[in-house]
Order: structure tokens, then C-alpha cells, then sequence
């Protein structure tokens, strides 16, 4: 029987970054669903112990979501001097 390897599994905690708000979440795993789209990608979806769902995809670990939130802070920064001619 083949095995699937998962990034996340039951009680581990995950984070997700929503860019347009520069918003961190942070989700506890309660379910692991496994299930493959019609380009027969196999496709990972988290249940939370909040009930929400979230592809393994969009699923960041503590260290992944830093570096991303870092770069989108540099970004914003940067953009805002560049904005007022600094």
C-alpha cells in the first residue's frame, strides 16, 4: 500500500499569510484529507479545530511565514519612501 507524506499532521499547528491585509493566522490541524483534482494532482486539505479548510499549499510553517511576512513589510516600506520621493 502506498504512503503519503504530509507537511502537517494532526495537533500541529500551521499559519497562513494574507497579503492584502499583511494579516498572520494561525490554525491548529484537527483533519488531514487527501484527494486528487482532475489534472490528477493529489491535492492536501487541512480541517482546522476551528472548522475552516486550507490546502497544504497555502499551509506555512513559523519559519516560512516570517520570511514571507518580512518581505511583504520590506516591500510595503520601501513603497511608502518611494511613494513621497525618498
Amino acid at each position: 500500500m502506498a504512503s503519503l507524506q504530509t507537511k502537517f499532521g494532526l495537533g500541529d499547528v500551521f499559519y497562513t499569510f494574507n497579503s492584502d491585509l499583511g494579516e498572520i493566522s494561525r490554525f491548529s490541524v484537527s483533519s488531514v484529507s487527501v484527494a486528487s483534482n482532475l489534472s490528477n494532482r493529489t491535492l492536501i486539505t487541512y480541517t482546522t479545530t476551528s472548522g475552516s479548510k486550507h490546502y497544504e499549499y497555502d499551509a506555512m510553517s513559523a519559519d516560512e511565514v516570517r520570511e514571507i511576512a518580512n518581505a511583504w513589510l520590506l516591500e510595503k516600506s520601501i513603497s511608502i519612501f518611494s511613494n513621497v520621493g525618498l
